[in-house]
């Protein structure tokens, strides 16, 4: 089990879209945002699903990666934490710190939910301005086997928030 991350670039609504005989979409052709994950998201990360609603849309271009197993995408979390606050994601919780760099990645789910176009946006620049600095950061759960681990993260994470800017989303599966 893990995080898979998929990021959507100018999703379009497809009102008229059919399932399959057991319910389901062609994910090479549409992708469904359901109503209770937007609740959800937005009940627990106001303002993350901004510029989406429920609904089946099809889009130009995705982009797709595995962000490791849970204990590992909360560990490349955690470094990012440390990277741009020089304090780690359970202080970044509990200071309720809302502002900064990275900060709606940081204080989001590491399971499930969606992150609309607006807040890709502020993301997706967030990466630009420090890739320089990430380049040659040290991440604190650095593992000796993989050492470009953070940064080639830091890279899927950058183009993933880059094409959601672009009038699509970010999807946590």
């Amino acid at each position: 089990m893990g995080l898979d991350i998929f990021a959507y670039r100018k999703l379009r609504e497809v009102p008229g879209a059919h399932p399959d005989d057991w319910g389901k979409y062609d994910s090479d052709k549409y992708h469904v945002i359901p109503g209770d994950v937007i609740d959800n998201t937005e009940a627990n990360f106001p303002g993350r699903t901004a510029g989406l609603k429920a609904g089946v849309y099809t889009f130009d271009e995705e982009f797709s990666f595995r962000a490791g197993s849970y204990s590992g995408y909360n560990e490349w979390r955690d470094d990012l934490a440390w990277f741009a606050f020089d304090k780690g994601a359970h202080e970044i919780w509990a200071d309720h710190i809302t502002k900064g760099p990275f900060v709606e990645l940081i204080n989001f789910s590491d399971c499930e939910g969606e992150i609309g176009p607006i807040v890709a946006a502020k993301l997706a620049k967030d990466f630009a301005d420090h890739q320089e600095k990430a380049k040659t950061h040290i991440p604190l759960h650095n593992d000796p086997d993989e050492p470009g681990w953070w940064f080639d993260r830091y890279k899927e994470w950058q183009k993933a928030f880059e094409m959601a800017s672009d009038g699509g989303s970010v999807c946590f599966a």
